[in-house]
C-alpha cells in the first residue's frame, strides 16, 4: 500500500500522473495519488483537474501558497497509507517496457 504525493506549483502534471497511475495499476499495488497545488492560481490547474477522473488519484488546489515544506507536510498528513513516495512535479518516470 503506497501513497504517492506530488506537490505542485504552476505546472501541468497530467501526463506524469497518468503514467504513474498506469504503472501502479499494472503492478496491482494498492495506492493513492494525491497532488496538491500550492496556491498559484495558474490556468494550468484547469488541465490538472482531469486528474480527479483517474481511479485512485486526487488533485486539490489550495487557496493560498503555504510553501514547500508545508505543502509536503500537508500531503503526508492527508495520506492514508504508511508508505509515502514524494514525486517532484517536473519529473517523469521511465516507461516500463512491454
Amino acid at each position: 500500500m503506497l501513497s504517492i504525493l506530488i506537490p505542485v506549483y504552476n505546472y501541468n502534471i497530467v501526463s506524469l500522473v497518468e503514467e504513474i497511475q498506469t504503472q501502479t495499476t499494472a503492478l496491482q499495488i494498492p495506492f493513492e495519488l494525491l497532488a496538491f497545488e500550492d496556491g498559484s492560481k495558474s490556468r494550468l490547474n484547469e488541465q490538472n483537474k482531469q486528474i480527479n477522473l483517474l481511479s485512485g488519484c486526487m488533485f486539490k488546489e489550495l487557496e493560498v501558497n503555504i510553501g514547500r515544506s508545508a505543502i509536503r507536510n500537508l500531503l503526508a498528513q492527508n495520506a492514508q497509507y504508511e508508505q509515502l513516495l514524494f514525486v517532484d512535479a517536473g519529473s517523469y518516470p521511465k516507461k516500463k517496457p512491454l
